[in-house]
């Protein structure tokens, strides 16, 4: 059975790329688009892995990362923006992360970041790329 994967985002586009690359690596993954769709799949099927936006209207991903390591304090998160600062970065490592799991962490996953980077930028070009119109 394949590990499960959520992704939280509130940018359908954002979505259904991360869907695409990480299925494309064997994952099922389940979607959110939002804090609160969120706290509700992990209190019914928690899966292996959130992948986590900072920025969300409502409930932003500070406060639903609090939510989650309150109901399941072990569940591996990994915060993603495309508008975050070093200063949020630190200030969510320093409050949810122990030195005792980072590293095993980290190594677990630094293995794919490189390829899922990349795939993530292709991705991400295709949608910059302007569209030819056929006139």
């Amino acid at each position: 059975m394949a590990k499960q994967i959520l992704v939280v985002d509130d940018e359908e586009r954002i979505r259904q790329s991360l869907n695409g690359i990480l299925k494309d690596e064997g994952y099922e993954v389940l979607e959110a688009k939002d804090g609160l769709q969120a706290l509700k799949q992990i209190e019914s099927d928690p899966p292996e892995l959130v992948l986590l936006d900072i920025w969300m209207p409502g409930m932003d991903g500070m406060e639903v990362l609090e939510r989650m390591k309150g109901q399941i304090p072990n569940l591996p998160v990994i915060m993603i923006s495309g508008h975050g600062n070093i200063e949020l970065a630190v200030k969510a490592v320093r409050r949810f992360c122990s030195p005792s799991t980072m590293p095993s962490y980290f190594l677990s996953w630094s293995r794919r970041t490189g390829r899922f980077a990349r795939r993530s930028r292709e991705s991400m070009r295709s949608w910059a790329t302007p569209r030819r119109s056929s006139s």
